[in-house]
């Protein structure tokens, strides 16, 4: 977690749920590495005050190729949040990613029928993957939509 997030936690507790022993504090653009795999996490808050968003390889029939996966999805509640997401989408697009992953599923994509898709027919596309140019087209809109929100989060208060 990123240490707005440990803050959040600990200035939030829960009933019933003991805190976590602070460890790691991520920072905006750290990577990890483990094994020959090597993560990128990117500072997005919104959703909560330290999500991250992790760009990750991933392979589809022996070639690699990049994912994005925000922990808060696109949420941008401030003009802080905006630039955050914004900064996010940039290096998601500099590095070429293709595809869009979410801890929670059925938020970005239908992730059971798309399962489903994959395993009726391997050889097909994989329907996790929009190509380049596509995805990149994808998270403009993600960030176009996400300025409309906030416009008009502002303009009722």
């Amino acid at each position: 977690m990123s240490g707005a997030d440990w803050d959040f936690i600990v200035a939030s507790p829960q009933r019933n749920r003991e805190l976590p022993a602070r460890d790691v504090s991520i920072t905006d653009g750290q990577t990890l590495t483990l094994g020959d795999t090597t993560i990128t996490m990117i500072h997005t808050p919104g959703h909560t005050p330290g999500s991250i968003a992790i760009l990750m390889p991933v392979k589809d029939r022996g070639k690699q190729y990049i994912a994005l996966m925000p922990s808060g999805g696109f949420a941008a509640p401030d003009r802080r949040s905006l630039a955050a997401l914004e900064h996010a989408l940039d290096v998601a697009k500099k590095q070429k990613a293709v595809a869009l992953l979410s801890g929670h599923p059925g938020i970005y994509v239908d992730t059971l029928a798309a399962m489903e898709t994959r395993r009726k027919n391997p050889n097909a596309p994989n329907p996790f993957f929009y190509g380049e140019a596509r995805f990149a087209r994808y998270l403009d809109i993600a960030d176009e939509c996400a300025k409309a929100r906030l416009i008009a989060t502002e303009q009722t208060k």
